[in-house]
């Protein structure tokens, strides 16, 4: 998942060196893969780059209303990570 993009970052490297692999280990496989890039529309700009990288990208927002968190200490909670909130579009995964 792609929570933010700045072009300088490492992220388009780490997402190529992720999809060779995956290309490589399944190359013997019986089974197939599917490169996804869930984006946050704060990250918008990289979906061209993982477009080009082979990735299926699907621009995903965060899967819920934080506002609409009653308990202060569960919003407060979503701090805790580099990107808060933002990283609960990994669940779209699923």
């Amino acid at each position: 998942s792609v929570t933010s993009f700045k072009l300088s970052s490492n992220i388009l490297d780490g997402g190529a060196v992720l999809h060779q692999s995956i290309r490589l280990a399944s190359a013997n496989s019986s089974y197939g893969y599917q490169m996804i890039a869930f984006v946050h529309p704060d990250a918008t700009e990289c979906a061209p780059h993982f477009l080009n990288l082979g990735y299926d990208v699907q621009i995903r927002d965060t899967p819920f209303n934080e506002s609409a968190i009653p308990n202060p200490e569960l919003v407060a909670a979503q701090r805790v990570s580099c990107c808060g909130a933002k990283e609960y579009i990994k669940l779209y995964s699923y």
